[in-house]
């Protein structure tokens, strides 16, 4: 049965583009988030798309999943996991006056004998993201005291890894272009 529900809608204090780069950046998971996933790993890397296997955590049991994703520029993603059974999410990262807003919609294909059980599963669901979540924003907390707010530069340097970097720089040309071109390391007119 198709059990769909809102996970979280939520305001942090930092642009989309430092959403989008943490959400894509997956050189963290193993270190930052080691309490969720015991494993992560990149089957295939498309232009916007994405299979990977991750093993998580849910109840003290784990599960290995793979996910479908798709980034779909410039701030919105959707993902498809088959373990412990089908889940659809749609996160959307949208600008407002004071930072960024999350939002996120799942959709689950429960079998019949957990269907007493939804109400419970979204609870932990909103737990397990609000923690997950929650170290992604202490990070850009901890980032910020260090090189200063909403600073994503990192995330495009040749040595570093993000998922679908090209898309993602595609799509915020502007504004990385903008914050290059302040740092004196290239002009604006120059290309990504």
């Amino acid at each position: 049965m198709k059990f769909a529900f809102r996970l979280t809608d939520e305001d942090y204090d930092y642009d989309v583009l430092t959403a989008v780069t943490a959400y894509l950046d997956c050189e963290h998971y193993a270190w930052l988030h080691a309490r969720n996933y015991s494993h992560y790993e990149i089957l295939e890397d498309g232009p916007t798309t994405s299979r990977i296997i991750q093993h998580s955590k849910y109840f003290g049991i784990t599960f290995k999943q793979r996910h479908f994703r798709e980034y779909i520029p410039p701030s919105e993603f959707r993902m498809v996991a088959d373990k412990p059974f089908p889940i659809h999410t749609h996160t959307a990262f949208t600008a407002t006056p004071t930072g960024t807003h999350r939002s996120v919609d799942v959709m689950i294909d429960l079998p019949l004998v957990l269907w007493p059980f939804r109400s419970l599963l979204a609870g932990h669901l909103r737990r397990y993201d609000r923690r997950v979540y929650g170290e992604d924003a202490a990070a850009a907390t901890r980032r910020e005291r260090y090189f200063g707010k909403n600073n994503w530069l990192w995330a495009f340097r040749p040595g570093q890894f993000l998922l679908h970097k090209d898309a993602v720089v595609d799509a915020f040309r502007d504004q990385i272009g903008a914050a290059l071109a302040r740092r004196g390391e290239l002009s604006p007119a120059a290309e990504l």
